[in-house]
């Protein structure tokens, strides 16, 4: 009985204890990293499991159509569960930076305005639906040998947080189900 308490316990301490989300995107590393770091200094790569998400069951090796139009349909029907999730989220730091190895012409005039148009938008979406923003790093850096865009995200978040959204949009539940069933077996879905 000790055992169970002590397992129960445990239990509780994950489902209550932030969890460090690190997204990184650039030319050596793309990666998704979670890291509990207050009780138990432990790393888990998601590269396999987002790959797994992404890609399709006939294919596991690339990111086709198909599946990308399969996640934006669940994306769709899960919504309300995501957004109530990005309400109880602290994103910690932002950083994008647009590398570009042009010179200072009208090319990159249009790039720089396009990239900072598309921040502003970013930044308004980050602000209506996340809990709070600590840093935020946007740079365009025109001396680049590549053209790239760099990205890192760090967030904090909390398993009971999502169990708390999926209870409070418990009625969308059977409609993704019913998108992830149609999906594996093969019938035709609405999107």
């Amino acid at each position: 009985m000790v055992y169970l308490y002590i397992f129960l316990l445990i239990i509780l301490i994950i489902i209550f204890m932030p969890i460090k989300v690190r997204i990184i995107r650039n030319d050596y590393k793309n990666d998704v990293d979670l890291f509990f770091v207050k009780l138990f200094n432990v790393r888990l790569d998601l590269d396999k499991l987002i790959r797994y998400f992404l890609t399709t069951k006939l294919d596991r090796t690339r990111v086709t159509l198909g599946s990308i139009l399969y996640n934006i349909n669940m994306y769709k029907k899960s919504k309300n569960i995501i957004n109530s999730f990005n309400k109880w989220i602290d994103i910690k730091k932002i950083t994008i930076i647009l590398k570009t190895n042009e010179s200072l012409n009208d090319f990159d005039i249009y790039t720089n305005v396009l990239f900072y148009t598309g921040i502003s938008k970013l930044q308004d979406y980050l602000k209506s639906n996340f809990k709070s923003i600590e840093n935020q790093y946007y740079v365009v850096n025109n001396e680049s040998e590549n053209n790239e865009l760099e990205f890192e995200m760090i967030l904090n978040i909390r398993i009971a947080f999502f169990i708390y959204a999926i209870i409070r949009n418990i009625k969308d539940i059977p409609n993704i189900i019913k998108a992830t069933k149609e999906n594996k077996y093969g019938a035709t879905s609405d999107y």
